[in-house]
């Protein structure tokens, strides 16, 4: 919407019946979406595609890759991940979104991910940790993974589903929230933590 795939008016459409802007980003519906993806690890094998594609093209462009840490339950992430390292595609930086929740509830009562970052360097990754709160940790840690040249380059993001806004991220469900009449009548505090946020981040 921010660079003119769609009017930002379709922002307002999201996950309804028939809309154009579905929970997993879909090629055939969404302007300015190029592959589709989702929940099943199918972006994760995207990005190797694209990054050994680049590698042979000896392309100097890098693809990003933002996986969730409950995505990590595919096993489809995984064999990606075996490919994009046995083959150093330092081309794919792998951002993974540490936010300790999926759509059930917490990670380690669904599935325990343990130590992702062991789990990332033992699979041939170097790995580098951030804060995904600050922005200057996010840039440094990209700027790091950049400057990787012999193997395959993670990051892990430690965030906060719902960052900024009390009212969503102490709750259980702040991974797909239901609006109803609890959230109508919450309505005005989750404002004023909106615009709270907004204000001490410098406007949107």
């Amino acid at each position: 919407a921010v660079h003119g795939f769609f009017d930002k008016e379709m922002l307002f459409t999201l996950n309804e019946g028939g809309t154009r802007l579905p929970s997993h980003p879909d090629r055939t519906k969404t302007p300015g979406v190029d592959a589709t993806t989702g929940s099943l690890g199918q972006g994760t094998s995207v990005a190797a595609g694209l990054g050994y594609t680049l590698r042979m093209e000896k392309s100097s462009q890098k693809v990003y890759l933002i996986v969730g840490d409950g995505e990590l339950n595919e096993g489809q992430c995984w064999e990606a991940f075996q490919f994009i390292a046995h083959n150093k595609l330092n081309e794919v930086i792998v951002i993974i979104d540490y936010n300790k929740k999926q759509l059930d509830g917490k990670l380690e009562d669904i599935i325990n991910p343990f130590d992702i970052q062991k789990k990332m360097e033992a699979f041939g990754f170097r790995t580098i940790r951030a804060n995904g709160q600050d922005e200057e940790s996010i840039s440094d840690a990209i700027d790091e993974a950049k400057a990787v040249k012999d193997s395959a380059v993670c990051i892990v993001m430690d965030t906060v589903k719902a960052q900024g806004v009390p009212y969503y991220y102490d709750r259980s469900d702040s991974h797909s929230p239901k609006f109803g009449a609890e959230a109508d009548a919450a309505l005005d505090s989750v404002m004023a933590e909106l615009e709270a946020f907004i204000d001490e981040n410098g406007g949107m």
